[in-house]
């Protein structure tokens, strides 16, 4: 009897690991999905879109993307009289990439629909070079 009650206890267990494996590779392949589709995206956007780096005018004039404009984050609003079709695709950039980051949140709420996060200038100028 006791034999039993092991083998079930080890079927119980078997059973549980087996469903949470099927689980756990089903969450990583989704976000790997995703991850794709996000770097589909900045790639389709940069191949014609306008580059804006959101860093200070000193961090701009010490190497930029070439042809980039520079709107520092703090004053992101201004896009819209430098960019004022809101269907444009904007590839923004920064240092490490959270000044864009935000830079695009507030592009959205702005109303712009084809905005990317490049990260920093290093990847916007890989990016572009494309």
């Amino acid at each position: 009897m006791e034999i039993r009650k092991i083998l079930r206890t080890a079927q119980y267990c078997f059973g549980v690991l087996f469903i949470s494996g099927a689980l756990l590779s089903c969450n990583a392949s989704d976000s790997t999905q995703n991850a794709t589709s996000e770097t589909e995206q900045v790639n389709t956007t940069a191949e014609n879109a306008v580059f804006v780096d959101v860093r200070t005018p000193e961090e701009f004039s010490s190497g930029h993307v070439d042809g980039a404009t520079n709107i520092p984050v703090d004053e992101i609003e201004r896009i819209t009289e430098e960019i004022p079709d809101k269907d444009t695709p904007i590839v923004l950039y920064c240092r490490s990439g959270g000044r864009a980051g935000r830079a695009l949140k507030a592009l959205t709420t702005l109303g712009y629909t084809d905005v990317v996060n490049a990260g920093g200038v290093n990847d916007a100028k890989k990016l572009k070079g494309k």
